[in-house]
């Protein structure tokens, strides 16, 4: 393997490294609350955005999938934490319930507080390159991916 092609995929594996220990800090803190990763994840976005909101924002802000939402509002809703109503034609409303807003003051508030802490620990420039080369990333990754007809 060239040398090139060896730090190539050092890189690789390093990024995938710090990606998974990144999840599992997050896997940590959703075990604590009892719910699964993709469910804790949805939680996390509707605490996020504030109050109730169209389904399809999930989507838009945040990039979930259809499927992964539907499933983890159902599993929100069985635990009594979300409710879902209908709104404009085909929109469905998502908000939290009373118990709903209650866990997600003790496990979310307190991730976005470590999280913003983080950032806040950054200068301007450090954010602007960690944003610009990760989106980088992600997009040559997926380039690449369809250029070798992966997806």
């Amino acid at each position: 393997m060239a040398e090139n092609q060896n730090f190539s995929h050092e890189a690789t594996r390093r990024f995938a490294y710090l990606m998974n220990q990144i999840d599992e800090l997050y896997h940590k803190v959703n075990a604590k609350s009892s719910l699964s990763d993709s469910v804790s994840w949805i939680f996390y976005c509707l605490y996020d955005m504030g109050g109730p909101c169209n389904q399809s924002e999930f989507t838009h802000r945040y990039g979930i999938s259809r499927k992964t939402i539907n499933s983890a509002l159902l599993k929100l809703e069985l635990l009594g934490l979300v409710k879902r109503t209908a709104g404009d034609g085909r929109n469905v409303i998502v908000s939290l319930t009373e118990k709903g807003l209650s866990l997600a003051e003790k496990s979310v508030v307190p991730m976005i507080s470590a999280e913003n802490s983080v950032f806040d620990s950054w200068t301007p420039e450090e954010k602007s390159q960690f944003f610009s080369l990760t989106e980088k990333y992600k997009n040559e990754l997926e380039k690449q991916f369809k250029k070798q007809e992966l997806i």
